[in-house]
């Protein structure tokens, strides 16, 4: 019965996982800006350590996919109020599900743990609409818009059976919203933000070396929305320009209703 088990492993966990495969590939892991006011012809950088945490709960799945990684965003800015940004991210996935479903044939719920490496990237063009009085003593408040398309793609394997397990997804989503700072402090501002991401494409390849199943699903709105919001922290009060960024960000509806979330968080430096 084991043997026969493990045969039909591969197939019958390549058919949960492409059953799901939007559940575990998100392309929103940082937040959109790295500055609000855009009233000056810079060039900033931001490098940060990024973790994430995505679940997907259902009758016969649970799955978990954990990130870790380091970012660098680049962003130029124009006095006219607009720029553009860049950014791109490495870090490590780990994967893990569990398949209640299956404990008849198998004796047991059965667990998988898939590691891997995944590699991010993003493109974002922002004006500024609005910028409150600036003062000796005080930054000004500013709001910002922004349109971007982003990208994730991972590799994973899962070697705790006779065959080694891959995993292959690669992700782009679309995005508008808008962004907002409060400076309530010299030292420290709050920046809330908010924006609508589509899903344009999600491709998935999963199997062994002998076989693979492969899967795409095309534009959806499954996770509508994305929000979030930064405390930045300013060492240097006179320095407007430089700052330390805490930002917490997620996604908590699954239009599909089927428990999907998404949590992150970001701590960077920008100069």
């Amino acid at each position: 019965m084991k043997d026969i088990a493990r045969f039909l492993w591969t197939p019958i966990l390549a058919f949960c996982v492409l059953t799901f495969e939007t559940s575990i590939s998100n392309a929103s892991y940082s937040p959109p800006l790295t500055r609000v006011r855009i009233d000056e012809t810079r060039l900033h950088h931001t490098p940060s350590y990024v973790f994430a945490s995505q679940t997907t709960a259902t009758n016969s799945l649970d799955i978990n996919l954990q990130v870790n990684g380091l970012q660098y965003l680049g962003q130029f800015e124009s006095r006219h109020g607009y720029g553009i940004q860049v950014g791109a991210t490495l870090g490590t996935s780990e994967i893990t599900g569990t398949f209640s479903n299956l404990s008849d044939l198998f004796g047991q719920d059965l667990s998988v743990s898939a590691n891997g490496i995944l590699f991010g990237w993003q493109a974002r063009a922002y004006y500024m609409l609005w910028e409150s009085e600036s003062s000796e003593n005080q930054r000004p408040h500013a709001l910002t818009s922004f349109v971007n398309l982003r990208g994730l793609i991972y590799d994973a394997e899962d070697r705790g059976y006779r065959q080694t397990l891959q995993l292959r997804s690669n992700s782009v989503t679309a995005g508008v919203g808008a962004m907002a700072e409060f400076s309530i402090h010299d030292y420290i501002s709050i920046c809330p933000y908010a924006w609508l991401t589509p899903n344009l494409n999600t491709s998935l390849t999963y199997g062994t070396e002998n076989v693979q199943f492969d899967s795409s699903r095309s534009f959806n709105l499954r996770n509508p929305l994305i929000v979030g919001v930064d405390v930045w922290i300013y060492p240097f009060p006179n320095n407007w320009e430089d700052h330390i960024s805490l930002s917490f960000l997620g996604s908590f509806i699954d239009t599909e209703d089927k428990g999907e979330n998404l949590f992150a968080g970001v701590i960077g430096y920008t100069f």
